[in-house]
């Protein structure tokens, strides 16, 4: 059996990098196509003080929130785009939500 497509899901979590190296190198050995999907965090508060945030507060922790999530995507399309540039492998990239 060929493997033609992969997929590998990537977040802003410290094991995504080892996860994703070892996926472009079963890409590259079996001649596959690699697709990094992005899964962005669940919505949950990082900081346990942000759960007891009132009024404007709220705002601040949310935009604060929302930049980090901004963030994290485009260090993840980053590094998808560079690891499979290194690694010589074709590959597509899609984000999951919902």
């Amino acid at each position: 059996m060929q493997i033609k497509e992969l997929i590998v899901f990537i977040d802003e979590y410290a094991g995504a990098g080892n996860m994703l190296r070892v996926a472009v190198g079963l890409a590259r050995r079996h001649g596959a196509r690699l697709v990094g999907a992005y899964v962005p965090s669940d919505g949950a508060l990082t900081r346990s003080s942000d759960a007891f945030a009132r009024g404007e507060a709220t705002a601040a922790a949310a935009s604060e929130y929302q930049a980090r999530e901004v963030e994290a995507l485009a260090d993840a399309a980053r590094r998808f785009a560079e690891e499979t540039r290194a690694g010589g492998v074709g590959g597509g990239w899609r984000v999951i939500s919902g």
